[in-house]
């Protein structure tokens, strides 16, 4: 099942790739990137490098909540690991997962290993849910998307809670799976107990989608008389929401497509928009190819004795 599953992400990615091919100007694309001086890439690069600094940050705080401490260095290294895995395997999930194994290699239980990286992704979908809201209310916004069907977006919402409540159906139907689900839920909640570090992992979500919006921004043209780091924001944040759904490899095509589609709405050109957007990739797998460096970390052995 699980091999059918990533033949047909592949699929995905393979077709809209070949679409994107076939349909967009690429030697107005090639131009489009030519015009991007070295100052702005070097401004897109750090605000990456930024943004993953700070996401390590987060994910060293929501580790603190539930009891495992890790020194800073130790999460740079894991970070990067999950970074590099994201871009080699199916899904972003699956980053995840070898970061919960390089923790067990430090010495780090498992089972909270494992929440603090679920609370993580739970503060980080929060803060990106609740800042694509909020922006898509600014009035200035709506009128730039006023193309974008929401009673679409809010069917697509409908079908993942429902394909949720069917996961958890069939989750019940294996006792002891349904009580580690209940032991990660219970976990999850000693948030509880730290809320400011809650909600300054919220905080640092907030920041991290600014940073993505900077990033585009250093790689796009200027739109005189237009706002646009709202609208940056609000697509980095239903960029960051799209990934969630594993339809492609990784998102690619997908992302791309989406990417494009979005900034031509702002009022980009498709040229424009694709460079920025096949740009961010780029940038994403060569700045995440360190990450490998540490893979060995997944095969030492188990420390013992750390907290």
């Amino acid at each position: 099942m699980r091999t059918l599953l990533v033949i047909a992400q592949v699929a995905v990615s393979l077709f809209c790739l070949s679409l994107l091919i076939f349909v967009l100007d690429w030697p107005g694309i090639l131009s489009a990137m030519k015009g991007i001086n070295f100052a702005s890439m070097t401004g897109a690069i750090l605000s990456f490098l930024v943004a993953q600094f700070v996401a390590t940050w987060r994910m060293q705080l929501m580790l603190r909540i539930v009891g495992v401490s890790l020194r800073f260095r130790e999460a740079i290294r894991l970070n990067w690991l999950g970074l590099a895995s994201g871009n080699v395997l199916p899904s972003t999930v699956g980053g995840d997962v070898l970061i919960v194994l390089g923790l067990s290699r430090l010495g780090r239980p498992v089972m909270q290993s494992l929440t603090g990286l679920v609370l993580n992704r739970i503060v980080s979908i929060l803060a990106t849910i609740a800042c694509l809201s909020a922006v898509l209310t600014v009035p200035a916004l709506m009128q730039a998307i006023e193309e974008v069907h929401f009673d679409k977006i809010v069917l697509a919402a409908m079908l993942l809670v429902l394909l949720a409540a069917i996961g958890l159906i069939w989750a019940r139907r294996w006792p002891a799976l349904s009580r580690r689900l209940s032991e990660i839920w219970e976990l999850v909640l000693s948030y509880r107990k730290h809320p400011w570090l809650a909600f300054n992992g919220f905080l640092m979500s907030v920041v991290i989608l600014a940073l993505g919006a900077v990033t585009f921004r250093f790689l796009l043209p200027e739109l005189p008389g237009r706002p646009t780091f709202l609208p940056l924001i609000a697509i980095v944040s239903l960029i960051m929401v799209a990934q969630l759904v594993p339809i492609s490899f990784n998102g690619l095509g997908i992302q791309e497509g989406l990417l494009t589609a979005c900034l031509t709405l702002i009022g980009w050109s498709v040229d424009n928009s694709a460079a920025a957007a096949i740009l961010i990739r780029l940038i994403t797998i060569g700045l995440s190819l360190p990450g490998l460096l540490w893979i060995d970390l997944l095969w030492q052995r188990q420390e013992r004795g750390a907290t």
